[in-house]
Order: C-alpha cells, then structure tokens, then sequence
C-alpha cells in the first residue's frame, strides 16, 4: 500500500462570509451572478444563486460552509440554488444544481445531521443522501450516477422510478429507458472520473497556499486528535473511509474500498428490540452504521431505516440530550405501517459516582441511549417500537493495527443498557469487562446483567476495525468497536441467551 500524506487546513470555517469558497483550480472558469460574468480565482467566494462554468481542460474545487465538498469536471456548469447552514439554530438547506458535465460531491455536517435537506438536481434526476460521495456525469440525454460511499436515493424525472444506490453501484438516467442499477470496476468510474479527480498535492499545495491557508503535512497513519481541528483533509480518502477518487493510490480498487486507516467515523451501534410473538419483529436485530444511521432489517418484508437528528452536535455537548429521528429511504412493515405518529431519542446515564448514582461520564468516548417510534397500521390501530443506541469516534484501524503489532494486552470494564423479558437494565445493575490480547487477536469478558439475572462469560477475535464475541454457556452474540486515542475504550452491541430469557441492549467499556 502506498503512503499517503494529508494536507490539513487549520483555519476556522466561520471565516466563512458567504456560501463557498474556491481553494483549487485548474484552468479557466467564470461566475454568472446577477447577469454579470465574472472570471473565478483560487480564494474567489461564491453566492447563492450562483452559477459556476468551467471551460475545456478545467477542474475546480469548491469548499461549503458545512464542508461539503463539490468537484467539477471540464465543460461543466454548476448552480447554488439555495444554501443554508446555520447551526446555532439548526437551520440547514443545500439544493444543488448539476445543470451539466461531471461533478464529484463529498457530502459535510448538512449530510450528516440534516440529510433529508440535501439535495443534488439536474433536468433528469433528483439525488437525496446520506453522508455520501456521488460522482454524476450529466449530459443532455441523461445522467450517469455512481454512489462511491454510503448510500443515495434518486427519482428520475424521466421515468418516475425511485432507484437506491449502495456504495459500488452506479445507474444510467434516460428517457424512455428502465434505470438498471449495476456494479462498477475501476475502468467503468475511471472513464467517468477523469476529469474530476481531486487535484495532485503539488497543485493543492500551491493553491492553498496562495489562497493564505498554513498547510500541515501529517501522515495519514498518524490519528486525528480532533475532528473539529481541521477544514478538510485535501487527498484520495476523505474522513470516513478511503475512496475511489484515484485508484491508483491503491494495488487494487478493492484496496481502496476497504481501507479505513485514516479514519475518524462516528461508529453507531444500534438495537431494536424485537418481542417473541411479534407480528411484527419476532426478535431483536443488532445493526452497526455510521453517524448515527440506524439501519433495521428482517428479511425482505421487514424495513425500519432512521437517523438520529443532530446527534453529532449533540455527542459535541455530551450530557442528557434528546432529538427526533428522521426516515432514511423506504419503510417496509406491510400492513402495519400507515404513519409514523412520533419518532424519538434520548441519551441515557452511562456511569456511576462514587454513591453509586447514575451520572454522564463526560470524560469518554462514547455516548448512548434509547429510542422509541409509534406508528400507526392500516386500521389505525397504534404500534410503537423500542430500542438502544450507542455512538462515538472509532479508534483508527492504523492504531489498532499498532496495538496488534505490538501485541499489547488491556483490560476494560464498563456497563451496559438494554432490556430482557424480565425487564430493563443499565449501569445501576450491568458490569461487562474484557481483557484483550491484541498480539493473538482474542479476547474475553464477562457480561453480568440487571443484577446477576445473567451473569456469563465471552470469548472473541478481533481485527484492525472491531470485534465479535459469543457466550461460553447458552447462545447467542455480539459485536464491538474500538473508541478514542489508542484503543482508550471499546462499545458495541449484543444478543445474548441464558436458555431461558433473551438480553439485547449496547455496551460500553473503558481501559483500565
């Protein structure tokens, strides 16, 4: 694998005067605003109702308020049509024009807390997100759209088909034809991406500089302390995960797919409690994501996806919080699902004082909580389901891997939250310890629950990117990642029997 260096932008967003800023250009591009034509420079501001074209041999990059990011290719016109980002009142609106040509799009903070309010849109097709990377090629008999990274929902405004993309796909918008979604290879996005590759570092380096930007070059294996200290990280992988921007960082295109060294995700785990008997969710799913995504799925019949609203600038506050849920793409309960009446959440205590009162631990890495949605069916009768969430900044897979090379050793012990047929439980009567044996990728622990109720001991193996682990006595599993600064704390999810009672709920532990 080669190595990759990071350019880190350390001034702060709120310098910001308007919408947008240009930070790397190549070749000529110019501005249509209020009937004037203006000609584009590296540090030029752009406006709402703005209209950006590029001419031949051009690529320009443009940096959002919410950090968005929008690449475009030669030959192309872009338009802001409407751009809000206001977090002190949790105002956000990003409706993005792809009038035509190609444009590569790395979704920011308004993907992330507020994804039902960015949009991208050309003549043919309507594009909604969810912390995505999007490459779209729009000319004039259709769109050409590829999902790079997370997930997006688009409506053809030709067909009126509603088509999802998940990462690797990509489908061709056009009149009169069925949109088929297929995979792509690195020959079919390279034919595309040519002229919307990220600039080379000489060329960023150089741009931002003149824009009068203080560059720091850190290598990518080294940890981000704080996600909040930088503006962008100007490479081929972007925070979450590694891209496909230029496949020739890579050995392999999978390489680049799977590569999440550099990463600072807020890893999310999340619990709907299911309910034996239940018409609904006979038993309870385990589901990890990203940011707070909440992704639910029991067969083909059976679809709940929710984000928690705000949960980023909420996890920044730490402390009791609660906030709304909102829907990601297609909900499918058959029958029972009509309308959502209410979708909620709410963090919950995740330690004890030394009176053994349930108080935050606002010295962690991770936060968690529960979740509740009541809806109604088709004969108005009301349903309501529960469950658990648990969210944090995932130790990069660089520093585990350190850990492994090292094969160090630590113990964790910590609490957990969920629920049984014999009731609730949380840190009041819930420990769970591990001791973790890095070198040999192994571990152990003990889960001891709602006051000894079920008291059992683990065993797992690890990797670079998390964990899993199943019950010495009895059935069933769970799932876990790595949280902060050197592997500081471990948090996840389970669903554990003792032969008699099921006991699903999140977990959280810190190194001792």
């Amino acid at each position: 694998m080669k190595k990759i260096v990071l350019l880190l932008l350390t001034f702060n967003l709120l310098l910001f005067a308007n919408v947008a800023k240009i930070v790397a250009m190549n070749g000529e591009a110019t501005v249509l605003r209020d009937n004037n034509t203006i000609t584009l420079t590296v540090g030029n501001e752009l406006l709402k109702d703005d209209v950006i074209q590029t001419k031949n041999n051009t690529k320009i990059q443009i940096i959002f308020k919410d950090e968005t990011i929008v690449t475009i290719g030669k030959n192309s016109e872009f338009k802001i049509n409407d751009y809000i980002f206001d977090e002190a009142n949790q105002q956000y609106s990003a409706n993005l024009g792809l009038v035509q040509g190609t444009f590569r799009t790395i979704t920011g903070k308004i993907g992330k807390v507020a994804p039902e309010k960015f949009k991208l849109n050309s003549k043919s097709s309507s594009i909604g997100i969810r912390g995505t990377q999007i490459l779209s090629n729009v000319q004039i008999q259709g769109d050409t759209i590829f999902c790079t990274e997370g997930e997006i929902e688009i409506v053809s405004l030709l067909t009126g088909e509603t088509i999802t993309l998940q990462a690797g796909q990509f489908v061709q918008i056009r009149e009169g034809e069925p949109a088929v979604v297929q995979e792509f290879d690195a020959q079919t996005i390279n034919t595309t991406d040519t002229n919307t590759k990220f600039l080379n570092d000489e060329e960023k380096e150089e741009a931002l500089e003149n824009f009068g930007v203080t560059i720091n070059q850190v290598d990518f294996l080294q940890p981000i302390e704080n996600e909040e200290d930088f503006f962008i990280e100007i490479v081929n992988i972007n925070k979450l995960h590694a891209t496909l921007n230029d496949t020739s960082t890579y050995d392999k295109i999978e390489d680049a797919k799977q590569d999440n060294s550099s990463s600072t995700t807020m890893k999310t785990y999340s619990v709907l409690m299911g309910e034996s008997g239940s018409d609904i969710f006979s038993s309870s799913i385990l589901n990890s994501g990203t940011n707070g995504e909440m992704l639910f799925e029991s067969g083909t019949s059976r679809r709940l996806n929710f984000q928690l609203d705000n949960i980023l600038s909420n996890y920044s506050n730490d402390g009791s919080y609660s906030g709304t849920l909102s829907t990601i793409g297609t909900q499918n309960l058959g029958n029972f699902l009509d309308s959502f009446i209410s979708k909620e959440y709410s963090s919950v205590e995740d330690s004890k004082d030394g009176q053994m009162n349930l108080v935050f631990d606002t010295n962690d890495d991770i936060q968690w909580g529960n979740w509740n949605v009541s809806f109604t069916d088709i004969n108005y009768e009301e349903h309501s389901l529960e469950g658990y969430w648990l969210i944090g900044n995932q130790t990069a897979a660089s520093e585990v891997q350190k850990l492994i090379s090292e094969e160090a050793t630590a113990e964790y012990s910590g609490y957990a939250l969920g629920k049984s047929s014999m009731g609730t439980f949380d840190a009041s009567d819930s420990s769970v310890t591990f001791d973790i044996n890095f070198g040999a990728q192994s571990l152990t622990g003990n889960f001891n629950l709602a006051n000894g109720s079920y008291d059992e001991d683990v065993s797992g193996t690890l990797t670079s990117s998390g964990f899993t682990f199943t019950p010495d006595a009895g059935s069933g599993s769970g799932n876990g990642s790595f949280y902060g600064s050197n592997a500081n704390s471990v948090g996840g999810n389970f669903n554990l029997n003792d032969g008699n009672y099921t006991y699903s709920g999140v977990f959280k532990a810190k190194k001792q």
